[in-house]
């Protein structure tokens, strides 16, 4: 993750470590707030988040 470790996206996220692993294994489908989420973290530009949020 762009400059993140796992343990430290999960905290910023405030989600469970073991739902990182499954979002970065494709094991558990994205919602549109986890996607909006993760852009806000990364500092993704607005227009890319709404198409990215769309496709969740």
């Amino acid at each position: 993750m762009a400059g993140f470790g796992l343990g430290a996206a999960a905290s910023d996220l405030e989600w469970p470590r073991p739902k990182m692993c499954r979002i970065e294994a494709g094991q558990t489908p994205l919602r549109a707030l986890d996607v909006d989420q993760m852009c806000r973290l990364h500092g993704t530009p607005s227009e890319l988040t709404e198409v990215l949020v769309s496709l969740a």
